[in-house]
């Protein structure tokens, strides 16, 4: 496992603790995580965005839902990734 990947699980779970706490920054956080993996392909890539928005959605639900209306505006073509975003 890469170094970068460590740092990011490591922040991921710190914010995913402390959401209630950090709200704005954990939901800045959540933000360029996904803006991050939303420049890959995969199902990796496509759970860890799906995961992150939950983690949004706890904290700002209208948020989520733009987020994710925004991603099926852009991101259309990736259907593995739309099939994902179902669940929500």
């Amino acid at each position: 496992m890469g170094t970068n990947k460590i740092i990011d699980e490591t922040k991921f779970s710190f914010f995913k603790r402390n959401k209630k706490i950090l709200p704005s920054q954990s939901i800045e956080y959540f933000q360029e995580r996904i803006n991050e993996n939303l420049s890959h392909t995969g199902e990796s890539s496509y759970l860890r965005i799906a995961e992150t928005i939950g983690q949004i959605k706890e904290i700002n639900e209208t948020l989520a839902q733009e987020l994710i209306t925004d991603i099926r505006t852009n991101y259309k073509r990736r259907t593995k990734l739309m099939s994902i975003l179902n669940r929500f």
